[in-house]
């Protein structure tokens, strides 16, 4: 049988991030940026100006939506970073 191993040239990489890099930072980067997201869209909805006419307005629906993509990302790395510590304690 075939088999094809890494190159050493190109890491082996997961979905999310490079196996062996601190996920941790990734972890609080997107959690700074999907509260600023959030914060800002949730502001536009108490101040009225989410919409104009009867329309979502660019910048303030853009900040809603893409806080709630962010946060579905961060709660991915989430489940992803617990899921590879609980293989790393069933190894040891």
């Amino acid at each position: 049988m075939l088999s094809i191993e890494p190159s050493p040239w190109h890491p082996k990489t997961d979905a999310f991030f490079g196996i062996g890099q601190n996920a941790m930072k990734y972890i609080i980067f997107l959690i700074c940026v999907t509260a600023i997201n959030l914060i800002f869209g949730i502001m536009n909805i108490i101040n009225g100006s989410l919409f104009e006419k009867g329309k979502l307005t660019l910048v303030s629906g853009a900040n809603l939506v893409l806080g709630i993509c962010l946060f579905i990302i961060l709660i991915e790395f989430i489940a992803k970073k617990a899921s590879m510590g609980k293989e790393s304690d069933e190894e040891s």
